[in-house]
This record gives C-alpha cells, structure tokens and sequence, in this order.
C-alpha cells in the first residue's frame, strides 16, 4: 500500500510541477507572451513527456515485483522471480540478487545450482559476475575437489570480480584436500598482493572494471588458515613479515568496523564466526609484540 501511495503522489507532484511551469506565463505574461514561451521551450515538453511516460512504464511493468517485495512474501516473490527468469528469461540484475539471496536466505543451494546451470547454458558472463554467491554451496559442502574445479574456473577468468575472496576459496579447497604447500602459495600471495588501479575489460559489448586491492578480512584468514600449517622456513620468515606489516596497519577496531562494512557480503556473513576467532587469535599476539 506504501508503494502505491508513494508512486501516486509522486506522480500528482510532477504534473502539478509540470502544469505550473508551463502555464505560469499565461497568467504573468498574458497570452501573447504564453505563445512565445511555449514556441521556445517545446522541445522541453517533449523531453519532459518522453522522460515521465518511460518513468511510468517502469514501474508499470515491474509493478507486481515491487507490490511482493512491499509485501514481504517471500514465498510468492521467489516464484514469480522464477518464472520471470526461467520462464520468461528475463535477467534482470535486480531480479537475479533478490532470487540469489532467497535461495541462499532459504538454504536453497538446489535451487541455486539449477539458476547457475540455467545461466551457464544462457548467458555465461552472469555466472563470473555472481561467482562469489554461486561458490556458496562448493564452500559450505563437504567436496573439496568440486570446490577446487569451481573456484579454478572462475579465477581462469580475469573480468571475475571479487578475485581475493575466490583466491582464499580455492586455497581453503586445496588446504582440505591436504595439498599443503600449495595452499600455503595462495594464502601468502594474498598478503603480498600490491593494490592496483582498475582495469578496464570489454566483453560482451560491456566494460568491466576490474579493482586490485587488499581486503583486510581476506589477509586476516589467510594468516589464521596459515597459522595452522606446519611451514618451512623462508615461508615462516614472507609470514612473519606479513602479519607485522597487517599489525602495523590494523587494529582489533579497524578489522572490527571493516567486518561491519561488509556484512552485506554473502562470504562475510557464511564465514563470521571464523573472522571473530581469527581476529581473537590475532589480537593477543598483537598486544605481546606490543610489551616486546
């Protein structure tokens, strides 16, 4: 009901706007000087009309999905969601979150699969650009192997976005499977990655950015999952270095706010008790190097 009284009013507000603009030189300038005014802005009119008619029509068409999300029927949001994608083969970025999240919301990891299967066999771009969500099941399950070949494949590709959290993924699957001292390469080489600027990648006629840069929360798990490694020494020596230069830069606060920041991150929320025992296990060692 919010939703509707929200669009009409907003709509009576613009028209009234409108109405006025248009028809205050009548009433100031007279009619002659009305004409004038209409002859010289009437490519205005017409912008405005195009402007307000697509304004309407969006919200027209998308009026059921807002109406269900007002509703908070999640149940029959997530139906019409597939129907719409499935069926109707709309991908609309909106629709492909909010279905994504139900699923994940809802321990759908079947449902999940099947959107990831659909999207692969439709339009294969989506499926890099929601990596991180549809490596949610390979996370939480007990197959190290099929995470490894998920994980592998998505870093294959460079337009990837979220690349540390899918790099720490793939060195937790090898670090399952016993593959030690590879999994030690892959954490020690997220606490070396330098920041970068954003490189721009086309492809499928759309331009990509691609950003480089450190997550604390990704270095903090690569030093606790290291930690649990019996490592030689030139590696023992790259991750001391390491975790002194992420004390230096990190304090239990700053790690702390950085975990709120991303609290909208599926990844965060699945591994929040891990991030509070590594920021637990971390921040007592800081405080003994302190008195050293």
């Amino acid at each position: 009901m919010k939703f509707k009284i929200i669009f009409a009013i907003f709509n009576i507000i613009i028209l009234f706007s409108f109405v006025l603009f248009f028809t205050a030189p009548l009433f100031i300038l007279g009619p002659d000087h009305f004409w004038e005014v209409i002859s010289k802005y009437w490519p205005a009119f017409i912008l405005f009309v195009i402007a307000f008619s697509l304004f309407n029509a969006y919200f027209i068409v998308n009026w059921k999905f807002f109406t269900l999300v007002e509703q908070e029927d999640w149940n029959a949001l997530t139906r019409f969601l597939e129907n719409e994608i499935f069926n109707n083969k709309l991908l609309r970025s909106h629709y492909l979150k909010i279905l994504i999240n139900s699923y994940l919301a809802t321990s759908d990891m079947d449902g999940l699969y099947k959107l990831k299967d659909f999207l692969e066999n439709l339009k294969p771009r989506l499926v890099y650009q929601y990596a991180l969500a549809f490596g949610i099941p390979y996370l939480l399950a007990q197959n190290p192997e099929e995470a490894e070949k998920y994980y592998g494949k998505m870093l294959a590709y460079p337009w990837t976005p979220n690349r540390q959290w899918l790099r720490w993924n793939y060195g937790l699957s090898l670090m399952q499977q016993k593959q030690e001292e590879s999994a030690q390469d892959i954490f020690i080489g997220l606490l070396y990655a330098k920041p970068a600027p954003p490189e721009p990648i086309v492809l499928e006629n759309a331009i990509y950015l691609i950003f480089k840069e450190n997550n604390p929360l990704v270095n903090l798990l690569s030093l606790y999952m290291l930690n649990s490694f019996s490592i030689s020494a030139d590696k023992q020596e790259k991750v001391k270095k390491a975790k002194d230069m992420f004390l230096k830069k990190q304090s239990i606060q700053r790690l702390s706010r950085s975990f709120e920041r991303q609290k909208h991150n599926i990844e965060v929320i699945c591994l929040a008790s891990t991030i509070q025992k590594a920021i637990s296990w971390l921040f007592p060692v800081a405080e003994s190097t302190k008195k050293n």
